[in-house]
């Protein structure tokens, strides 16, 4: 399991990327393959019940963080403050 700086580093990186597939997911919310399965088809359910199209092979960063009840601000929080920044 990663520690809690290569954890908010993989975070922010995925927040400024602006999108994420299943590996990504599983960095950004640390579980198993079949979980971070789970959590993009439940996003993309969500998407297309809105009548959107869901990005193919991945989820919106934005979508994932509501889903996974965290915020923005606060993963450029923990980032800023474990890198001295």
């Amino acid at each position: 399991m990663a520690d809690v700086k290569e954890l908010a580093k993989a975070r922010y990186e995925l927040l400024v990327k602006g999108w994420c597939n299943n590996q990504d997911i599983q960095q950004f919310w640390p579980c198993g393959y079949r979980s971070a399965k789970k959590i993009m088809n439940e996003i993309n359910e969500e998407v297309a019940k809105e009548g959107k199209k869901a990005l193919e092979g991945g989820v919106h960063v934005s979508r994932l963080i509501k889903k996974l009840n965290t915020s923005e601000t606060k993963i450029r929080k923990d980032y800023a403050e474990l890198n001295g920044i």
